[in-house]
């Protein structure tokens, strides 16, 4: 069975041809999925987040990561 195609797509052309894939991410506190989007971070590393509640749990457990980050 063929796909179904929206109107304004061309024959052969699908929807997943032309929309980006979803990307997720892992927050680095609770280990939740999140989509990247929607994901919370920090100028100073890397780490995203689900939420602010997670990401300021996270600064407290690595206060003294975040003041040297601070500090340069």
């Amino acid at each position: 069975m063929l796909p179904v195609l929206p109107a304004n797509l061309p024959p052969g052309v699908l929807s997943s041809d032309i929309e980006p894939p979803e990307v997720k991410t892992v927050c680095e506190r609770c280990g939740g999925i999140v989509d990247v989007d929607d994901a919370i971070g920090w100028v100073g590393g890397d780490e995203r987040f689900c939420d602010i509640r997670c990401l300021t749990e996270w600064a407290a457990e690595h206060l003294e990561e975040v003041v040297t980050w601070i500090k340069e």
